[in-house]
């Protein structure tokens, strides 16, 4: 008996022993583990508001050249393509006959002028005989007719003049604004007839871009707003421009509202015909809070996010106003400044420790 109670005191003492050890190797609970996100800071910016469209570059100017008169072509002063300002010489038309017809006619002026002077001398001699009888009152009227008819020979003279000199002008053919010539449709040595097209003349200083825009948006458009332009020949570039004119009414065909506006091409960039993407700006805010717009956490109500406060992540309501490719405008809940969960949000909670690690290598951040 003796030696069983032994026994059962010798098994109690190590089990008691062993309890011991256990606990004393048991790990200290130190909480949930910091997880690895991605930190962005919400920052003020220039935010613009859009109305997307789509239209057509075309020439504010699209000039045809045609001849003013009939004529051959004697000297062609361009090449295709080139820019001219306005009033410079484009084509001659030869002009001989012209210049003769114009001598011609100045001869018979100096003479028509002569013989008006040879009739006036007859006339004043003949009123001073009429007091004496020594002529008759029909030989003064005789005399009087050979004046008006004269004078008016003068100025018959001198219209056909003026008429020739007008000709002789209409042979040079001049840009009449700046711009683009597009190609000659007649060469030197050709004959051609009044009204007859020469070339075409594209006034590339200044452009028009017309587009359109959805009927429901047609009221946020006003004259002046400003645009932004994208061609497909350009697509790294991006034009401005500026509305002057607003359709007074809707297509019906469409739905859209039709709007013009001047663009910009200071770099002569931009052709008539150009198809173009464009963004009418609606509305500009100088300094909105904006933050990444993968940070926005999605919910019933609307969004949330995660701001980082001491280590910690904790969820707050926001509320969103414009909405950019890889950007949101915050318009409630965050200030300037804020330290807010970019990625790594899925797995956290409210009020879970993290750890910021680099956006792009997923190394731990100093920050």
């Amino acid at each position: 008996m003796m030696l069983y109670s032994r026994r059962v005191w010798l098994f109690a003492a190590v089990v008691l022993l062993l309890a011991g050890c256990s606990e004393s190797k048991q790990p200290e609970d130190r909480g949930p583990s910091a997880k690895s996100v991605a930190i962005a800071e919400v920052r003020p910016m220039r935010l613009q508001e859009t109305v997307p469209g789509i239209g057509t570059i075309e020439a504010l100017e699209n000039v045809r050249l045609a001849a003013e008169i009939a004529g051959r072509v004697a000297g062609i002063h361009f090449t295709e393509g080139d820019r001219v300002e306005a009033g410079q010489l484009l084509f001659t038309l030869d002009d001989a006959e012209l210049q003769q017809a114009l001598a011609a006619r100045r001869a018979a002026l100096e003479e028509a002028r002569a013989k008006l002077a040879q009739a006036r001398r007859e006339l004043a001699r003949r009123r001073e005989l009429l007091p004496d009888n020594l002529v008759s009152r029909e030989n003064v009227d005789r005399a009087e007719t050979a004046v008006k008819t004269a004078a008016a020979s003068i100025d018959r003279l001198q219209a056909e003049i003026g008429r020739q000199k007008a000709m002789l002008e209409d042979t040079r053919i001049e840009a009449p604004v700046a711009g683009r010539v597009g190609d000659r449709r007649v060469d030197v040595g050709d004959f051609v007839d009044a009204g007859q097209l020469l070339t075409t003349l594209v006034n590339t200083e200044r452009l028009k871009l017309v587009f359109t825009i959805p009927e429901r948006v047609g009221g946020r458009a006003a004259v002046g707003q400003q645009v932004e332009v994208h061609v497909d020949a350009h697509p790294d570039r991006t034009f401005s421009g500026e509305v002057y004119f607003i359709s007074p009414s809707v297509s019906p065909d469409t739905r859209s509202l039709l709007i013009q506006a001047y663009v910009d091409d200071d770099l002569d960039l931009l052709r008539p015909g150009n198809f173009a993407a464009v963004d009418l700006v609606t509305g500009v805010r100088e300094e909105a809070l904006v933050i990444p717009e993968e940070a926005l956490v999605p919910t019933r109500s609307g969004y949330r996010v995660f701001v980082v406060e001491d280590g910690k992540a904790h969820l707050r309501e926001v509320q969103i106003g414009l909405r950019q490719p890889g950007l949101a405008e915050i318009t409630a809940g965050l200030e300037a400044g804020d330290r807010i969960v970019r990625r790594g949000q899925i797995a956290l909670a409210d009020g879970d420790p993290v750890k910021p690690v680099d956006n792009a290598a997923g190394t731990e951040s100093g920050s």
